[in-house]
């Protein structure tokens, strides 16, 4: 049996270990800026609706992501395309049986159409049959019939992406339901430098990897303790964020949902992190993109009952 002082130092130790626990974030000395509850205004609700309009339209315009219509990865040497079960590229609506062929040879994309096939396109090949991919600055975008395509890279592989007007899927969706918005989940973050880390390297959805400029990591406070973000450049006074949380997969993507983070107007040192505006990267929308996936550091152990959940269609 233990004797009376020896339980009296257990428990001495035992408070002692939660008080530290406890204290790991001393509130005391937080700036108030992290633990501020950000208002939500008639002009804040009409400015996120805006923006969610404007990003639905933007969705089901004719050549928007959801009038992806396939990804072909290409093979080194000769590529047909065209109607015919032959070609190594069948396009059910190009209209002609043989449309053209598109020679690999390393990182060099030529293409020979057939016959009067994309001579109407707004872009064409280079008079040797050269065209880029989008490595390569603005790649040459092909059109034929409803069909617009070009080439992308990805890693060391060469695909043809290929869009339709006429996709089912800008026909069949039905929208992108959200989550109730709500200050719980609108935080001020600040930047924190990662010296000697300039570049992260992210996985993307078909393999590859994907490197990004590393701004910093961008530290917040939710539930009483710090979170943090790996965040990368978005423009000027913004960042982008590839996140993950614990509802991704049930309600939200399971691959993640994507963060723009600006500069707060009202606390220029700080950054407004509002994840009512997560949402959901093109891949929940179609098979045919190579979407980033979240990096380790930015899987969050919490629900972020905020932004967009799985888009619906008919």
């Amino acid at each position: 049996m233990l004797r009376l002082s020896t339980l009296l130092i257990l428990f001495s130790l035992l408070v002692s270990c939660s008080k530290k626990t406890t204290d790991a974030l001393n509130l005391d000395k937080v700036p108030n800026v992290f633990l501020e509850k950000y208002e939500i205004t008639d002009a804040y609700l009409e400015e996120l609706q805006d923006w969610q309009q404007k990003r639905i339209d933007n969705l089901k315009s004719p050549l928007g992501w959801l009038s992806l219509d396939g990804l072909y990865w290409l093979k080194q040497g000769e590529n047909t395309i065209g109607t015919e079960a032959s070609n190594d590229i069948v396009l059910r609506d190009i209209g002609l049986r043989q449309a053209g062929t598109f020679m690999i040879d390393g990182d060099k994309v030529k293409f020979q159409p057939k016959g009067e096939a994309f001579i109407n396109s707004e872009q064409k090949a280079q008079a040797d049959g050269t065209i880029l991919h989008d490595q390569q600055g603005s790649p040459t975008v092909l059109n034929e019939q409803s069909y617009h395509m070009h080439v992308i890279k990805r890693g060391d592989k060469l695909g043809l992406r290929v869009k339709n007007t006429l996709a089912d899927t800008r026909f069949s969706f039905q929208g992108i339901p959200t989550y109730e918005v709500t200050n719980d989940y609108i935080k001020y973050g600040e930047l924190v430098a990662t010296p000697g880390q300039d570049i992260m390297v992210v996985q993307n959805i078909v393999g590859t990897d994907v490197e990004y400029k590393l701004a910093g990591k961008l530290r917040f406070i939710h539930e009483g303790q710090w979170r943090y973000l790996m965040a990368f450049e978005g423009g000027v006074d913004q960042l982008f964020i590839i996140l993950k949380d614990t509802t991704s997969g049930e309600y939200t993507y399971g691959g993640g949902r994507f963060l723009s983070v600006r500069k707060s107007e009202k606390y220029p040192d700080y950054y407004l992190i509002d994840f009512n505006r997560a949402y959901n990267p093109p891949c929940a929308l179609t098979n045919y993109s190579t979407c980033p996936l979240p990096p380790q550091e930015n899987h969050l152990p919490f629900a972020v009952n905020a932004g967009e959940k799985l888009p619906k269609f008919k």
